[in-house]
């Protein structure tokens, strides 16, 4: 086939997956339709409409200057590890 040359190319067969087909509940008359999930993402960080804490660009700025936010975070953020010499000597103890 020349690369200049696009031919049309079909998908593959559907085929029929195993298995019970899953039918819709039948709803009564006066019943409403079902409604999908309808509402707005708002930031965990910033609380501003449109976006989450992992898109929020006050994150984004944290990480540029050093800090750090969100789950990678510790429970202790203030704490130094101990110096090489304690950590080998603790591990022979």
């Amino acid at each position: 086939m020349d690369p200049g040359l696009s031919e049309l190319m079909n998908p593959p067969p559907r085929t029929t997956q195993p298995g019970r087909p899953k039918k819709p509940r039948k709803r009564e008359p006066d019943e409403a339709p079902k409604v999908g999930r309808s509402g707005t993402v708002v930031c965990k960080l910033c609380k501003q409409v449109g976006h989450n804490k992992r898109s929020c660009q006050r994150r984004h700025d944290n990480q540029i200057e050093g800090g750090s936010v969100g789950a990678s975070s510790s429970h202790q953020p203030n704490q130094t590890p101990p110096p090489q010499s304690q950590v080998t000597q603790q591990l022979f103890d």
